[in-house]
């Protein structure tokens, strides 16, 4: 198949150098926010529209075998995305990363062309920042993984707004810890 399409903002303003990616492809948007596949396969392709400061968009798309799809039927909007800063205010000794997951908040409207695959986990070094952009506006909830610790409390909460920074601090607290010994026969074993 012949594939064209168009990304677009809220305005109706093409979009310059967004990604797009169909069926593991990848492609870039022109000036006029066009977007074009001279050979797709057909079936079942998974879409990517991805620019930084927009929310991205995935979606599952069927090709045609032999067809033209034009840019008026593949015409995608990104809408502004928010961005998330999230801080981790206990070091606890820690070499590695914790891992922060970000979902939508129970009962939150948000939309199923959102791909939270692409940005979770998010790595966070205890002590340190770091900062997710182009997520969707709306109620998130963040929960805080991290080994020999345990997020205090165990899931906090973000509220994000289009075009603004939302800064969340998470803590860690020192996990309780589990010693023990192992006998054979009233002596300790070993291995």
């Amino acid at each position: 198949a012949v594939v064209h399409g168009r990304v677009q903002d809220e305005a109706g303003d093409p979009i310059l150098g967004a990604r797009v990616t169909m069926d593991g492809q990848e492609t870039y948007t022109d000036n006029e926010g066009s977007f074009y596949y001279p050979r797709m396969t057909s079936g079942q392709v998974l879409l990517f529209v991805e620019k930084d400061g927009y929310v991205s968009w995935r979606e599952k798309y069927n090709v045609k075998a032999g067809a033209t799809i034009t840019g008026e039927k593949l015409m995608y909007t990104l809408r502004p995305g928010a961005r998330l800063e999230l801080r981790i205010a206990e070091s606890l000794g820690a070499r590695q990363a914790a891992q922060v997951f970000l979902l939508p908040a129970a009962g939150a409207r948000t939309s199923r062309d959102f791909p939270w695959h692409r940005f979770n986990p998010v790595s966070v070094h205890p002590g340190g920042t770091t900062t997710v952009d182009g997520l969707p506006p709306g109620n998130l909830q963040l929960y805080l993984f991290h080994a020999g610790a345990r997020a205090k409390p165990r899931v906090s909460s973000a509220s994000l707004r289009a075009g603004r920074l939302t800064t969340t601090t998470l803590h860690l607290e020192p996990a309780p810890m589990l010693k023990g010994r192992v006998l054979l026969r009233g002596e300790p074993a070993s291995r």
